[in-house]
């Protein structure tokens, strides 16, 4: 195989594999934001406390998509730890997320959603390339 279909191919791929976890991604967003909409307005939770639930119940779900439908060509032999890995990733997210969400809503005084958001698109970089370079490596 010459040198430039290699680059096409895994250029090929590894858009493919983006757009797929940008879909995961919006049905995480999805749950993401629903959650935190009911914990913080329906069950009057603290919104970082909300954000954190929110947080986490997307990223299992990210997660279980990403295993089997992102990087679901790979042979996994390691799934706890590559849910470990994941996990990781994902505090790393969590806390920048959080981080975010302080100083877009309580310093800037975004609304909590608006302010959510831009952490959401923000984040979205960190766990791809993390994942892709760390938790799924030769997906």
């Amino acid at each position: 195989m010459t040198d430039q279909l290699e680059i096409l191919l895994r250029n090929t791929r590894l858009a493919k594999q983006f757009l797929k976890f940008a879909v995961v991604g919006t049905i995480g967003a999805v749950v993401d934001f629903g959650l935190l909409a009911i914990l913080k307005e329906l069950v009057h939770l603290n919104l970082y406390v909300a954000n954190t639930f929110s947080f986490t119940a997307a990223v299992l779900n990210n997660y279980t998509l990403n295993t089997f439908w992102t990087f679901g060509d790979q042979e996994n032999r390691r799934p706890a730890q590559q849910l470990a890995q994941f996990f990781l990733v994902s505090i790393v997210g969590l806390g920048i997320n959080q981080a975010l969400l302080y100083v877009f809503h309580d310093i800037v005084g975004l609304w909590y959603m608006l302010a959510k958001a831009i952490a959401t698109v923000v984040v979205l970089g960190w766990n791809f390339t993390a994942n892709r370079l760390w938790t799924f490596r030769g997906a």
